[in-house]
């Protein structure tokens, strides 16, 4: 092999091991620090502040994975919890023409595309879900 084709794979894997984690592979609630979450997964995309002083970190993977992470960080910095919000069981809470906006992004994160729309007074949120094979598309606003 020649050293200019060594140097390549090389960098090719030290990018990949570089690379921040999109599940969150790793983490440990009750054990994993505010600092271990933005090291495997890098710098949230939102921050909200949460019940009892804890602090949620959105790392959302849209639009091109169906996929919203949520790190809740306890007021000492310790982990809570990790979990994938953008699930079946989540949306399934959604009730159109009850739950309003801010209710959406707080169970399942930041939206893709977010829109407001004065003269319908009505927020639209985009959240690209993996839906099986066969499953009927259905939109809510």
């Amino acid at each position: 092999m020649s050293r200019g084709r060594t140097g390549g794979w090389f960098f090719a894997l030290l990018f990949l091991a570089s690379c921040a984690s999109v599940d969150g592979r790793g983490l440990v609630a009750g054990q994993s620090t505010q600092r271990d979450v933005e090291a495997i997964m890098g710098k949230p995309a939102e921050t909200q502040a949460g019940a009892g002083g804890e602090t949620i970190y959105w790392y959302p993977q849209l639009p091109w994975g169906h996929a919203s992470y949520a790190a809740r960080i306890s007021p000492d910095g310790r982990l809570i919890s990790f979990e994938q919000r953008l699930t079946e069981e989540n949306i399934s809470k959604i009730v159109r023409g009850q739950t309003n906006a801010r209710e959406v992004h707080d169970l399942l994160g930041p939206a893709w595309q977010p829109q407001r729309y004065e003269r319908m007074q009505r927020d639209i949120l985009d959240y690209l879900v993996q839906a099986p094979p066969g499953a009927k598309r259905t939109t809510a606003a």
